[in-house]
């Protein structure tokens, strides 16, 4: 999947695939989380059965562009909860990297 999203961000224009792509507090599955002034995550989620994974594209401070996977299986707390964790981690990436 990270590889995907890699090809997708090299041959469709920056502002049209993020167009595309829900992105975070602002659009799709992911208007309601990964809210900031500017956005930084743009992204795929998909939930199943206590397996909860998105996946997709993450801008960072410094600016520059990195896909990811984040994939969590079998999780005994609820997926809001997931979230909110995934959220606290690309937080931390985004501002670091």
């Amino acid at each position: 999947m990270v590889t995907l999203f890699e090809k997708l961000y090299r041959m469709i224009p920056d502002q049209e695939l993020f167009e595309l792509i829900p992105t975070g507090g602002v659009s799709g599955s992911l208007k309601n989380n990964y809210q900031a002034a500017q956005p930084y995550i743009f992204a795929k989620t998909g939930t199943m059965s206590n397996n909860h994974s998105l996946v997709g594209l993450i801008k960072t401070k410094s600016g520059k562009t990195y896909s990811f996977a984040f994939m969590n299986s079998n999780y005994l707390n609820k997926a809001s909860e997931v979230r909110s964790e995934m959220e606290k981690v690309l937080l931390m990436v985004r501002d670091m990297l």
